[in-house]
């Protein structure tokens, strides 16, 4: 669910996507530069070198779209997914974080951290980091959710082949990936530096009958920071308060 606006029972409309409009009230709690310190503003544009800063979706657009209509199935793919059923066989239940790749379709901040022989990938969704060890070949290693990733530099862009994931869905519409899926991604930035294009590119055997690739981009806000995830379930529910306290504004 991909929510844009709610009004309370106190009047005031609540605007949850940066680029949403009011619908029903001129009492509005939103979003903008203003939620961003004067602090943060300062540090980002000292502290940020290339891909390393923290990235955000494009709020410009309605929802980007990191995905394709259909997808070469192989035949046994096609039957798992048409036996598939989003409730009962939900990946992600309750708190539970997405794995390779599915999460790179996630709508938070992203940000990079260089540790020189490494390359840590943050995500604000479930708080989740992602190591990318540079330079070498891809070593053996257990399966994790979020597998194994090596990577070089080619110009300015960052490759990582990441392999080894433990978390078998490839997205939220019943596609199953096997143990001998590969998973390539290109991070490539732009000239001016304010925006960061993604590539990504699953091949499985098992699943698909040709590599798929997906592409998206993220934009440089200076002053956006990963705030904690904190998602909690109670009562069956789930909640994530990921997100700086909003403004209130009367027009």
């Amino acid at each position: 669910m991909d929510v844009t606006n709610i009004l309370i029972p106190d009047g005031r409309e609540v605007l949850i996507q940066r680029n949403a409009e009011p619908r029903w009230s001129d009492r509005t709690i939103g979003w903008g530069q203003a939620e961003f310190s004067n602090a943060d503003v300062a540090a980002a544009g000292t502290q940020s070198a290339g891909i390393f800063r923290v990235w955000s979706r494009d709020f410009s657009i309605d929802r980007e779209r990191f995905g394709q209509q259909t997808y070469p199935l192989t035949e046994a793919a096609r039957v798992f997914q048409q036996g598939y059923d989003p409730v009962a066989d939900n990946p992600i239940p309750g708190c539970t974080p997405k794995g390779m790749s599915y999460i790179m379709n996630n709508p938070y901040p992203v940000e990079f951290i260089d540790e020189g022989s490494r390359i840590l990938f943050r995500i604000e969704e479930y708080d989740l980091v992602r190591t990318t060890h540079m330079g070498g070949e891809p070593a053996s290693a257990p399966n994790t959710p979020l597998g194994h990733s090596v990577g070089r530099w080619d110009g300015r862009a960052l490759i990582v082949t990441t392999s080894a994931m433990l978390s078998p869905y490839f997205n939220s519409t019943g596609i199953l990936l096997s143990d001998a899926a590969h998973v390539g991604e290109r991070f490539e930035l732009s000239q001016d530096e304010g925006r960061l294009n993604y590539r990504l590119t699953v091949t499985d055997p098992a699943t698909f009958t040709e590599p798929v690739s997906l592409e998206r981009y993220w934009r440089w806000r200076p002053g956006e920071t990963i705030q904690p995830f904190e998602c909690v379930e109670a009562g069956g529910l789930v909640a994530a308060t990921s997100a700086p306290a909003p403004q209130e504004n009367r027009s």
